[in-house]
């Protein structure tokens, strides 16, 4: 198929369609699987079940109506928008730097639910697939790879969307922004990547890292990454200037404590070798073994791609849990970067 000549084909608009009714198939099944069906309850009606161990009863109400409810809620938003200078140790405490997209993620459902009592409940998936998908179709335009990687970018996605992910929505921003990135550095649109990088830093600090992709096709215009570089970080700080002095101690951003409630690496030395084994394979072996496998058969080696993946697997070797399966969908714009410099034949050929 080919995207550059052929965009707007019947048949690449039918392949097209039915690319983005799978996303949204594969995220409604997410959005009911990460939904939590039960209630803890005092007694289970009609039953004379005494238990000194909480009970819990399926919710057998409107599971649409329940899901929109939560997504309006304040609960989810909490951490991001509590403007509290306080550093715990938790990792809870960055989120503060994240509540410009939260609260407008967050009015937008609100908006919805004044239309109607599920409208939050479609608006999430059409959200999120659409940005998916636009994912993709932006790869597949700007970098065009053979068909099988499209295939293997929808698995990836699948597999992890099969988790439960608490942190789903900051993830699947980062994943549109890193494409849009990435295919501004290569198109050199200055105007566009900046704008990129100022949304991204807003959405989750992970957007920092972003800012190095202007190197990977703009190496020799250091001047402009400077800019980036500088007006990403005043936008940033700006944003966040009532908590500026919390942001500045290193504990705020990587945790320095045992973190409760998630798989720390103190947790993979006291399990067993096959569940310890298996923890680092999906989390870490596997999704940045593809890059690193991807790199070495690739007769073009781009120095600044694979730094900015290893800097990726630092940032989530020392800033994350173990099992955070949303953060590996960041690495698939990077993956399939990989496949395009390892399809070139040479370094003459026009990137």
């Amino acid at each position: 198929m080919n995207f550059k000549s052929d965009l707007f084909s019947k048949k690449n608009l039918i392949i097209n369609l039915l690319t983005f009714l799978f996303i949204v198939f594969v995220f409604i099944n997410f959005m009911h699987n990460n939904y939590e069906r039960y209630e803890k309850v005092e007694n289970l009606d009609g039953t004379n079940i005494i238990s000194n161990e909480p009970l819990f009863k399926l919710k057998t109400n409107n599971l649409k109506n329940n899901i929109s409810e939560r997504l309006i809620d304040d609960e989810p938003y909490k951490n991001a928008l509590n403007r509290d200078c306080k550093v715990t140790g938790n990792m809870h405490d960055r989120h503060k730097v994240r509540w410009v997209r939260a609260i407008i993620h967050q009015e937008l459902l609100r908006t919805t639910y004044k239309i109607n009592k599920i409208a939050p409940y479609y608006t999430e998936i059409i959200l999120h697939s659409l940005l998916i998908f636009v994912s993709l179709l932006l790869l597949r335009k700007f970098f065009f790879v053979e068909d099988k990687y499209s295939v293997f970018y929808l698995l990836f996605f699948t597999y992890i969307f099969q988790q439960y992910l608490p942190e789903y929505t900051y993830s699947v921003f980062d994943l549109i922004f890193i494409t849009l990135a990435l295919c501004s550095s290569k198109a050199k649109n200055f105007a566009a990547f900046l704008a990129t990088c100022c949304l991204a830093v807003l959405n989750r600090e992970t957007g920092f890292l972003i800012i190095f992709s202007w190197l990977i096709f703009n190496n020799e215009d250091l001047k402009k990454f400077i800019a980036i570089a500088f007006s990403t970080v005043s936008v940033f700080l700006l944003a966040n200037y009532d908590i500026v002095s919390c942001i500045f101690q290193p504990k705020f951003f990587v945790p320095m404590e045992y973190q409760h409630g998630q798989v720390n690496f103190t947790d993979l030395m006291n399990a067993g070798i096959v569940s310890a084994t298996k923890a680092l394979l999906i989390n870490y072996i596997i999704p940045f073994g593809i890059g690193f496998y991807f790199y070495y058969k690739s007769k073009i080696k781009n120095k600044y791609l694979i730094s900015i993946f290893l800097l990726y697997l630092f940032t989530f070797l020392i800033a994350s849990p173990v099992h955070k399966m949303e953060l590996k969908i960041l690495l698939l714009p990077y993956l399939w970067l990989f496949v395009f410099f390892m399809r070139k034949k040479s370094l003459n050929k026009k990137l």
